[in-house]
């Protein structure tokens, strides 16, 4: 069985901006998994504000990592409670 992954804003924004400390760790972390990441709309939407302080084109690359497949936005919390009839909310907190 193939193991999902969830990609979190951190290693998104890491993963574009070359800069950041840990760009290269994150990098070598994605070559070992096989894409697709899992995600949801929030990590889209607070990596697009993130990376446009410092590249506005950045927010394209997001963009188009979720059209080719590096990632999908596979996470919903409405289905996760109605499947599992709370217990997310009470791993989360």
């Amino acid at each position: 069985m193939r193991q999902k992954v969830i990609l979190d804003t951190g290693p998104l924004v890491s993963l574009l901006n070359s800069s950041d400390a840990y760009h290269r760790w994150t990098v070598a972390q994605m070559k070992e998994i096989m894409p697709p990441f899992l995600t949801c709309e929030a990590v889209i939407t607070e990596a697009c504000f993130l990376v446009s302080k410092y590249n506005k084109k950045k927010e394209d690359a997001i963009l188009e990592l979720l059209n080719n497949g590096f990632m999908t936005v596979d996470l919903s919390l409405d289905r996760e409670v109605n499947q599992r009839n709370g217990n997310v909310l009470r791993l989360w907190g």
